[in-house]
Parts: C-alpha cells; structure tokens; sequence
C-alpha cells in the first residue's frame, strides 16, 4: 500500500475506482466526488469504537474494531469486485489513518493494488477550500429550454467538442460515470475545474 498527496490521488482518481470507507453518515455530509461507499463500520459501530478508544485504550478499541469487521471482510471483498473495473483502487478515510490502511491490506491480501490518501479527507477539503481562494473565471448562465445556452458555451469554449462540454456538465452534476449521484453543494462545488 502507499501513500500518496491529494493532487496526485485526485489524478489518478480520473482512471481508477475510489472507495470511501468511512462511515454512511459520514459519506453522506461529504465525500470526494465520484467515490463510492464500502463503510468499514456502520454508524453506531464507529461510535462505540470512539468510545473504548477514549474511555479505556487503543488496544481494546482495536479488539472491538475486529471483532465488527471480521464478519464482514467477504461483504467488502465482493462489494468492491461489482464496482471495480480494474485490479488499482484509491481509497481514503477521515484523516488517512487505520481504516483506509486497514481496507488496504484487506484488499491487497486478495490481489488488489492500493493507494490511500495521505491524511485522507480531511486534506481534500483543504485542498479544495485553498482551490476557492484562487481567482476563477466563472460564468453563470440561466435561461429556459431553448433559450441558446449551448450555443454561448460553444462560443466561449469554441475548441471544446461537444462531448466534451457534456462530459464537464455531467460530472459537475452527477460525479464520474457509474458514480454514486450527489445532492450535495459542497461536493458539486469540490468538483470545479477538475474535469
């Protein structure tokens, strides 16, 4: 497994399937475009895992994290073999910590090759909110059915095909093909000037 810097893993998320292994909730306030979910622990698992974490120790929490994610190792396995079209893998967590490592060696044992975001999602944000302070050309165009807004993005973008005008709007909209759709701002916004 490696390691690898948000440019570079947003790079190679163009051509390689990216696992979100947080939790469900978690993936749901946010997460990278284009990602698709395989959550290590559910919602209340991670909770009692944070908490015999802070109340007792790393080691009793890493016992009860095991005993959650023993029964369901095969579940992830066969998860990711319907989604994954290709043998290289991105995955990431929170801050790049146990769980996106920990998904890593399960999938690895069984051939697949891996990389996890360093410092996970929480470097993304930050890299994506650095990407807002740059200044952007931004055009806003409205209008009704019919109206001529494909024709002003032709204009504006005259060596763009018209593939490739679909191809940036679907992705602003709906992440990467076969992605899991997105209604949430953050990660619509998070999406522009990658495509």
């Amino acid at each position: 497994m490696k390691k690898i810097f948000v440019e570079e893993f947003l790079k190679q998320a163009e051509n390689h399937t990216v696992i979100d292994v947080r939790t469900p909730s978690e993936f749901q306030k946010g997460h990278i475009p284009g990602a698709f979910n395989i959550p290590l622990f559910s919602n209340e698992e991670r909770a009692d895992v944070g908490t015999k974490y802070k109340q007792e120790s790393r080691d009793t929490a890493l016992i009860l994290a095991l005993e959650f994610v023993a029964p369901k190792a095969a579940a992830f396995l066969d998860e990711l073999k319907k989604i994954s079209p290709s043998k290289k893998i991105l995955l990431y967590c929170w801050r790049g910590g146990m769980r996106s490592a920990g998904m890593a060696k399960l999938f690895e044992a069984d051939g697949w090759k891996t990389a996890t975001l360093c410092k996970g999602y929480k470097a993304y944000r930050n890299y994506i909110r650095q990407d807002f302070e740059n200044k952007a050309d931004l055009m806003i165009i409205g209008g009704m059915t019919g109206s001529g807004k494909t024709e002003i993005l032709y204009s504006r973008y005259s060596t763009w095909k018209k593939s490739h005008i679909i191809k940036v709007l679907l992705s602003v909209l709906w992440g990467r093909k076969n992605s899991q759709p997105t209604n949430n701002l953050r990660m619509i916004s998070s999406n522009h000037g990658r495509n």
